[in-house]
């Protein structure tokens, strides 16, 4: 069992405790950025958003810079399984 108190240690996919943290496994705020959250995920399930450098491609810059809803959608519907996704507009998240 792995428990990461205060996740965003490993948030930033180059920091080398992001880096230490996947290497420890073989086979979740988002505070900034989307890469924040690809390296939560490579951590948790390693392989589900595929590559740092597709995953930037496909969704970080059509949502990032291009504010892309069907992407936006799309990268959602992907992790529904795994979690659910909220913002802190979201009245059911606690001020």
């Amino acid at each position: 069992m792995v428990v990461l108190d205060e996740a965003q240690t490993i948030e930033n996919p180059a920091a080398a405790a992001g880096r230490a943290a996947r290497a420890a496994l073989t086979g979740i705020p988002v505070e900034n950025r989307l890469a924040d959250l690809w390296s939560l995920f490579a951590f948790l399930n390693p392989g589900c958003l595929g590559g740092l450098r597709s995953f930037h491609r496909l969704y970080a810059v059509p949502i990032e810079r291009e504010n892309d809803p069907a992407v936006r959608q799309k990268l959602r519907a992907r992790l529904a399984p795994f979690m659910r996704l909220r913002i802190t507009s979201d009245p059911a998240v606690a001020p």
